[in-house]
């Protein structure tokens, strides 16, 4: 199970998350090694881990980013804008020098025609919002008083790797620069069905916030 949901009263009951279920022993064996390493609580010169799963790619950091590609840059980066592709982001915590990157890259997607919609959480860097509004994202924040959202979601359908298909990107990794000193989880969802879950559940957020 993975996904941005804390243990805690106020997150079940005023913050939107998602959570992703899988029963497969690759991932299973992937996130048992990393819990090893958790566990022996010893510190490590590189402690980032990236791995496949069948058609997933997991991404367990820290993650120092002087040594290794920024993992949601990466992601990013495989998206193509031709044939009308949506790019649905849902982002708790988007700040620092690495948000600005990142905020960079998703406006660049915009400009090159993907239709992006990004719902932003309580931790949005006034930069990265600017950068998001001169470049004609669509942009939203919860209209419930009290409610927003702490997932660190991407969905995308349509041109990845040059080829039509869907992917999800979620788990407990924020798109901040502290982020990439914190033990968290960035995962990717091949499964065409749990796309279009994810994407059916980003519309409900989308239209009713």
């Amino acid at each position: 199970m993975v996904g941005s949901v804390n243990l805690t009263r106020h997150n079940a009951t005023h913050q939107w998350n998602d959570l992703y279920t899988v029963a497969d022993r690759r991932v299973w064996r992937a996130y048992n090694r990393w819990f090893a390493q958790l566990k022996a609580d010893i510190p490590r010169a590189d402690p980032y881990v990236a791995t496949r799963a069948g058609a997933s790619r997991i991404d367990f950091t820290p993650i120092d980013l002087r040594r290794h590609p920024d993992p949601v840059l990466r992601a990013m980066g495989r998206i193509g804008c031709t044939g009308g592709t949506s790019v649905d982001i849902a982002a708790y915590a988007w700040n620092g020098m690495r948000g600005r990157d990142i905020a960079k890259r998703v406006a660049g997607l915009s400009r090159s025609g993907c239709r992006v919609r990004v719902i932003l959480g309580e931790g949005t860097g006034s930069a990265v919002r600017s950068i998001l509004t001169n470049s004609r994202v669509g942009l939203k924040r919860s209209r419930v008083r009290g409610v927003t959202t702490h997932q660190k979601m991407m969905v995308v359908r349509g041109r990845i790797d040059g080829v039509p298909t869907g992917r999800v990107w979620t788990g407990s990794h924020n798109w901040s620069s502290r982020s990439a000193a914190r033990d968290d989880v960035f995962v990717e969802i091949a499964d065409q069905g749990v796309v279009t879950q994810y994407q059916r559940g980003f519309a409900l957020q989308w239209a009713k916030g």
